[in-house]
């Protein structure tokens, strides 16, 4: 049934490759971070994780992440896209004033 358009497909991504505009993945083989180690050794620059500044395994900021998120404070996250009025109001509802 896919015969034919499998066939174009698989020459369309050989021409794309023979132009050198092939992408292939690169496994990453060490934590996301700035810098980060491949699958073959190499090093490389991560700019597509949210973590070019390096901060998601900084231990300042995982420790002061975890006192935020055990610390009760007020009402849920999605109370802040409630107007200011409301937001009293679902608060009073879910009782967490």
């Amino acid at each position: 049934m896919y015969g034919k358009f499998q066939q174009h497909l698989q020459a369309e991504l050989e021409a794309i490759e023979q132009a050198g505009l092939y992408k292939k993945e690169r496994n990453i083989a060490s934590p996301q971070s700035a810098q980060i180690t491949l699958q073959d050794g190499s090093e490389a620059l991560n700019f597509c994780a949210n973590n070019y500044l390096g901060l998601a395994d900084n231990a300042r900021l995982i420790a002061a992440a975890k006192k935020a998120i055990v610390r009760p404070r007020g009402c849920a996250g999605a109370v802040r896209l409630c107007d200011e009025g409301r937001k009293a109001d679902v608060c009073k509802a879910e009782k967490c004033q």
